[in-house]
């Protein structure tokens, strides 16, 4: 069992649960060379609290990229 506290209130909790790991699996979390916030998926979508804002595909057909890409205008 792995746990965090607040610095101060020690009341405050975060608990890593890894039972969704595959056994003999080895998962690895990286953490950026910047300061920010961590959020559910469920969060950012009740919330719509998303640093990149709302993206709507064009309907327009797809152009082709240069290696095999398709690029769509968003």
């Amino acid at each position: 069992k792995f746990l965090l506290t607040d610095d101060v209130d020690n009341t405050k909790v975060m608990a890593l649960q890894l039972s969704n790991i595959s056994t003999g699996t080895t998962r690895t979390l990286t953490v950026p060379n910047e300061s920010g916030t961590l959020a559910t998926q469920s969060y950012v979508q009740t919330t719509g609290q998303n640093s990149q804002g709302a993206k709507t595909i064009s309907s327009s057909t797809p152009s082709g990229g240069s290696s095999g890409d398709i690029w769509y205008r968003i």
